[in-house]
């Protein structure tokens, strides 16, 4: 493993956390709201792939290498809630936050409510995070 994968990991959590208080706190409003909603729902694009360990590149990270004896009943429930296996399932994360969030598309649009879409990843999402940052190695923190 590389050093610096963990330092990604831990910009990844905290961007979503930092994204998600900043909206949870309604401090923020128009284009500046848009981007802080589309930064949030990045970051939590990014760390489903992480911790699902869905990569379609070699150098892509992985939970699977930053902690290679992990295992937990959550990442199978995160995979199915964000729905890898239904790509055009509209309802399910993947589709949603890929073709309304990370491409161009004609289904695209310039309003559109997430909240249902993230509700879905709840129950085991940060769930998952906090297993994961139990079993770190000390020297990783």
């Amino acid at each position: 493993m590389k050093p610096n994968e963990w330092e990604v990991f831990d910009y990844e959590v905290m961007m979503l956390n930092q994204t998600g208080a900043i909206l949870g706190g309604g401090i923020v409003a128009g284009a500046l709201h848009n981007a802080v909603v589309e930064s949030h729902l990045l970051h939590t694009r990014i760390l489903v792939d992480i911790l699902t360990s869905y990569c379609k590149q070699n150098d892509d990270l992985r939970l699977s290498v930053l902690l290679p004896s992990f295992t937990s009943p959550r990442i199978d429930e995160l995979r199915t809630a964000y729905g890898y296996a239904t790509p055009r399932d509209t309802t399910k994360p993947y589709y949603v936050l890929n073709k309304m969030l990370a491409h161009g598309t004609s289904v695209r649009s310039d309003k559109f409510t997430y909240g249902p879409i993230l509700q879905q990843l709840v129950p085991s999402f940060p769930d998952l995070l906090k297993e994961v940052e139990a079993a770190r190695p000390p020297n990783t923190r």
